[in-house]
């Protein structure tokens, strides 16, 4: 059965697979270099206040004073109750950004570019899954991918507005955008 030019299925198998793929090659990249996500004062202070945040959803007392957003170490806090290890939430956190930002973008790009969707998401794939930076951030315990897979959400939402013009779209491309912006700014 032929195919017509625009349609989603392709484009959708290729995002599927493409994430599968960069979900192995994450994990063996992460084996392979050992490294726990734990850089730099920043990394730490994050880990830090993610601890003071689990204590406080488990009943402790309040979390005190943060320069930086809490968005992240919240989702921190979250993924700790599930791993039972703050700084494997922390960089579990990354990694699933770095998921659903290639997942997000690329289905972003697909809308946007319905006659030539397999395309934009093969482009997606090579610019954004294979820079050096996006691979770092992903291994990180810091809140750069969680922001950039809010901003993906974002476009990919504002995209189907665009194209539906229903109050549902708006309302999620609102949230991640506010979202995304604070993720990384106080």
């Amino acid at each position: 059965m032929r195919r017509e030019k625009g349609s989603a299925l392709p484009a959708r198998g290729a995002v599927l697979a493409g994430a599968l793929l960069l979900a192995v090659a994450w994990a063996a990249f992460r084996l392979a270099s050992g490294f726990d996500g734990l850089y730099g004062q920043d990394a730490h202070e994050y880990l830090r206040f993610a601890g003071e945040v689990r204590s406080f959803l488990a009943g402790g007392p309040r979390p005190g004073a943060f320069f930086w957003p809490v968005v992240y170490p919240a989702a921190t806090a979250l993924l700790s109750f599930l791993t039972g290890s703050l700084p494997v939430a922390a960089q579990l956190v990354s990694a699933l950004s770095l998921l659903g930002a290639f997942v997000a973008g690329a289905l972003a790009l697909a809308r946007r570019f319905p006659d030539d969707a397999l395309l934009a998401v093969a482009f997606w794939g090579a610019g954004f899954a294979l820079a050096p930076f996006v691979l770092r951030a992903s291994l990180a315990s810091m809140s750069d991918l969680l922001g950039t897979a809010f901003l993906c959400a974002f476009l990919f939402f504002a995209f189907e507005w665009d194209r539906e013009a229903k109050g549902g779209g708006l309302a999620l491309a609102a949230f991640f955008a506010v979202a995304a912006v604070t993720t990384r700014h106080p």
